[in-house]
């Protein structure tokens, strides 16, 4: 005799579904380190800030890559979930001369960029710039540009004004719509 097929009741049929993988995140920490940065000591400020984010981001789920910038950009560190290598690349950064914010998140969404193959899920993208805004004038534009290409890409920009001498419009104009932050340095960490 055929048996029927039998249906869960009970605790079976009352549980969730598998909760879904957690989405990996890839993150690119944009630090100026041109000589304008000197003052009042907002590397010193926009490096320790880093080492925070470092410290409390879930580094199961999420990679970082640390860019730093003057008239190049310096890629410190690309994508890695070790939390020692992250804050080892921060720590690195030195001042220099000059100011091109905009390649500093060419560099940086190419880091990002460069993770999608290796994760099987579409990872949350997101770049966080800290810096004065301060510029050499002949690259302002070109920092707005770098800006929208990645935000075109899908990235998220976070843009993080250092300082009270810090050009609002320069950095406000870097980032997504609400995640601009002006931060007197010291209440940064």
């Amino acid at each position: 005799a055929a048996t029927s097929p039998k249906t869960a009741n009970g605790p079976l049929a009352a549980r969730p579904a598998c909760p879904p993988e957690p989405v990996p995140r890839h993150v690119a920490l944009v630090i100026d380190a041109s000589d304008s940065m000197q003052d009042d000591g907002k590397l010193v400020h926009a490096k320790r800030a880093a080492n925070t984010f470092v410290d409390t981001v879930n580094m199961g789920t999420t990679q970082v890559a640390v860019v730093a910038f003057s008239d190049d950009p310096d890629v410190r560190s690309p994508l890695t979930g070790s939390r020692n290598q992250a804050k080892a690349a921060i720590n690195s950064i030195r001042l220099s001369f000059g100011t091109n914010i905009g390649t500093g998140i060419e560099a940086a969404r190419d880091a990002v960029a460069a993770g999608r193959s290796r994760v099987g899920l579409t990872p949350f993208e997101a770049l966080i710039v800290l810096s004065d805004g301060i510029s050499n004038p002949a690259f302002g534009e070109a920092a707005t540009a770098a800006a929208a290409a990645a935000r075109e890409e899908g990235m998220v920009v976070f843009s993080v004004c250092l300082g009270e001498d810090c050009d609002v419009d320069v950095m406000a104009s870097l980032a997504s719509p609400g995640l601009y932050f002006a931060s007197d340095v010291p209440e940064l960490t």
